[in-house]
């Protein structure tokens, strides 16, 4: 198993956040912190089963470092950053078991003590979600309406490539009519002053308070984690259920169940 050294971009993986009582010098003290030292097994599918021991070996793999240093503020907050999914109104919140909220929305994650424990700055965010989402989606409606005086689409089609429709190679005629759209297109976007104006308003939209906000909690959140853990060895490891069995136990076993942690699953 390896370390998480920045973003995931695995579809299916989860880092954790740990505190042990002291950098483990080897699996036996992982064995330990993790399971008290006591035989046993865990599994997220019948056929992904690890013993306890199986699973400290991989936990110290991960961590079996001499120079390893305890993870700072800065790399937990990093990591919390990513919890603070807001839906907004979605009928999706019906099948994720989700309580929704006066708004029809509800938060991905549940909120704790570690995720969201700034109530005031949590209802900031989220209504600078809410508000970002209804500006986002009217300014796609404005582009729509914008670019309907734009020039007339074309279908898409490049060279040495195979029309879906009849299985040939596309034609010259029709990529020398999807390269003269595109030139058509830009320059109208860079012209029209319609368009100009939406862009403007789409640029001044990410200047929102939501990046803000959000490095604002994940802060004061890895602050509460660290201040409840002061004096211990903390460090964040990441394991994927693409990486087989191992991998989905590891990932979806609450293996840490016994010990201090936070989850981020990166899905």
């Amino acid at each position: 198993m390896k370390t998480r050294n920045g973003l995931v971009s695995n579809s299916s993986s989860s880092s954790f956040v740990v505190a042990f009582p002291h950098k483990p010098a080897s699996s036996a003290d992982v064995w330990k912190f993790m399971f008290n030292g006591k035989d046993g097994g865990l599994s997220c599918y019948d056929q992904d089963r690890l013993s306890y021991s199986q699973v400290a070996s991989n936990v110290f793999a991960s961590i079996n470092d001499k120079d390893r240093k305890a993870a700072k503020l800065k790399e937990i907050a990093e990591e919390f950053e990513s919890r603070y999914y807001y839906i907004v109104k979605s009928s999706s919140t019906m099948f994720d078991d989700k309580v929704t909220d006066q708004d029809g929305g509800s938060w991905y994650y549940k909120m704790d003590k570690y995720c969201g424990s700034d109530p005031a700055i949590l209802e900031d965010l989220r209504q600078a979600i809410i508000k970002h989402e209804k500006l986002s989606n009217q300014l796609r409606d404005e582009e729509k309406r914008i670019l309907k005086r734009g020039p007339k689409p074309v279908a898409y089609a490049w060279k040495d490539g195979t029309d879906y429709n009849t299985k040939k190679p596309y034609t010259k005629i029709q990529i020398d009519a999807y390269e003269n759209y595109n030139k058509q297109l830009e320059k109208f976007k860079t012209t029209d002053k319609d368009y100009l104006a939406y862009n403007k308003k789409w640029r001044e939209l990410h200047d929102d308070p939501v990046d803000k906000l959000t490095r604002k909690l994940a802060l004061i959140d890895a602050k509460a984690f660290m201040k409840d853990n002061e004096g211990k060895f903390i460090f964040i490891v990441s394991y994927s259920d693409n990486e087989g069995g191992d991998g989905s136990t590891m990932e979806h076993g609450n293996v840490f169940r016994n010990v201090p942690f936070s989850r981020i699953s990166h899905h």
